[in-house]
């Protein structure tokens, strides 16, 4: 996946309204979605979807930010990127707690 997605360029990444949406809402810029869309290193999971359309193939990508922030895109590829939709996951480390019986 990481090389199928070099092969794009900028102009071939389309976003959707919905996506523009949730990325206004999220407070992701474009340019950060792009950018790891063009630059994969840090996609850590991808999981193909059921496409909508015949010769299209839709993927969920995850993409780690740093160790607690990780955002996820799904995508639609034929000739063009379309992203779909687009969410940040924060991941809280929970501690372990000791239960003291008294």
């Amino acid at each position: 996946m990481k090389r199928k997605l070099k092969s794009y360029t900028e102009a071939q990444i389309i976003l959707k309204e919905h996506a523009m949406i949730r990325c206004a809402q999220r407070e992701i810029t474009k340019e950060t979605v792009v950018k790891q869309l063009l630059n994969p290193e840090n996609l850590i999971d991808v999981v193909e979807q059921e496409a909508k359309y015949v010769g299209e193939k839709k993927y969920k990508l995850v993409f780690e930010l740093s160790r607690s922030k990780s955002f996820i895109v799904v995508i639609s590829i034929n000739k063009v990127i379309n992203m779909v939709t687009i969410l940040i996951r924060y991941r809280k480390w929970i501690k372990p707690v000791e239960f003291k019986r008294e």
